[in-house]
């Protein structure tokens, strides 16, 4: 029996490395084709990601996928003078030229093996509209991997921004057979009210995951590091993978606390080492470091190989999380891997929102309001009692196994079939 086709459109893949995210397409890839499922990937000509790459993980890419890289530009490298651009040329997002590229790419593949479904995916609404383009074209069924919704309080976006997510948004809902989110809070909370025309049955949840086979590279690799670097006494060490953004993720009441923590000899310099990795922003936070006399027990660091995150996550004593009230409807892609890597959690976020809900499921409570600095220090302060004892939770491995690449993977088979069954 012949293998069903599927054409995945996506901006993150390999060599890509601007977030964890990427790893949710290149996963799909690699484990679809044993759920019967062939897989071509039409994605950006690596240059659009400027010096976010990491060949590495080229290597995971299976050779049975056939990969399609349309030309792409970055406006804010390709087309900027000064840092400056035209506003057009960004919309609606920063890889728009892609789009016209990506058509017509997409078109020749197509015309090569049709694909029995066409799947986009979020974070870039240039994913989502180029996969309607082609689905108008071909008539070829469309599953949208939304992740997030697009608009839920995205405030960071300019009125003609706005203007055309709502557009992309409104004509994807309209057009793709299935939609996948990757929170409860994001379909009850938001599809099925934005939305409610249509069928509930359109809606899947389909959450983000860790991948097993990575977790096992690194963790061998770590122990191999450990013996040539033998035994030392170490400060604590607590960790942030990735952008804190600072509408979304502000991290100012946790310096906060920490100072307090300090002056209060809670904290004793040396003892203690606080990194975020690759935060964003980083003369902003330095500043903020700066001024709260933070020098010593703060450090912003660079980004480094998903390979060697996976290793930090690994090799540190506690992992942080950041997600403020204004984004209880999502969930980082990073806390999978948090659980995964079996170290503690101490996250900043809203009681009620769907991260909250997510960590105390796993059995993590840890946890304090991202915009309260008190509440922050009494809470750092029991967290850091039960690392030095050994005593704080983590994830139980039921839990961990469910979370798994794979098990996703098969979600999204499910899914894709039902656009088969359909047509």
């Amino acid at each position: 029996m012949n293998n069903k086709h599927v054409l995945l459109i996506a901006t993150e893949y390999p060599p890509a490395s601007a977030s964890s995210g990427v790893q949710r397409i290149l996963k799909f890839s690699q484990y679809l084709p044993d759920l019967g499922w062939d897989v071509s990937v039409l994605t950006m000509n690596p240059m659009a990601y400027g010096k976010q790459v990491d060949t590495q993980q080229l290597s995971e890419i299976p050779s049975s996928v056939f990969v399609q890289r349309a030309l792409a530009f970055n406006a804010s490298i390709h087309f900027a003078i000064k840092g400056r651009y035209l506003r057009f040329m960004a919309l609606p997002d920063r890889w728009s030229s892609w789009v016209v590229f990506g058509f017509f790419a997409g078109l020749k593949r197509i015309r090569q093996q049709r694909p029995d479904v066409l799947f986009s995916s979020y974070p870039h609404a240039s994913a989502h509209l180029l996969a309607l383009l082609l689905h108008r074209a071909t008539g070829i069924p469309w599953v949208a991997d939304f992740r997030d919704p697009m608009l839920y309080r995205n405030n960071h976006l300019d009125w003609l921004q706005t203007k055309v997510f709502s557009w992309v948004e409104m004509q994807t809902m309209r057009h793709c057979h299935q939609a996948i989110f990757t929170t409860p809070g994001a379909i009850e909370g938001y599809a099925k009210k934005r939305y409610s025309e249509y069928p509930v049955d359109k809606w899947h949840l389909i959450a983000n995951a860790f991948d097993e086979g990575n977790f096992e590279a690194a963790e061998a690799a770590l122990i191999k590091e450990e013996l040539r670097e033998g035994s030392q006494k170490k400060p604590l060490v607590l960790v942030h993978a990735g952008l804190l953004y600072r509408s979304e993720r502000d991290p100012t009441c946790f310096f906060k606390a920490v100072s307090y923590l300090l002056e209060q000899g809670v904290i004793v310099e040396g003892e203690i080492k606080i990194i975020l990795r690759a935060p964003g922003s980083e003369a902003y936070f330095q500043g903020l470091i700066n001024e709260y006399s933070l020098v010593s027990t703060l450090f912003i660091e660079p980004r480094i190989s998903y390979q060697n995150t996976l290793m930090e996550m690994f090799s540190v004593d506690g992992l942080l999380l950041f997600q403020g009230s204004l984004c209880n409807h999502q969930i980082p892609a990073k806390v999978y891997e948090y659980f995964r890597a079996k170290k503690p959690i101490f996250a900043l976020t809203d009681s009620v929102g769907d991260t909250a809900s997510l960590l105390q499921s796993a059995g993590i409570d840890s946890m304090a309001d991202l915009n309260d600095e008190h509440e922050i220090a009494t809470k750092l302060s029991q967290f850091l009692k039960q690392l030095s004892t050994r005593t704080a939770n983590i994830a139980a491995d039921d839990f961990v196994r469910e979370q798994s690449r794979e098990a996703r993977t098969k979600q999204l088979a499910h899914v894709l079939n039902l656009c088969v069954k359909e047509g």
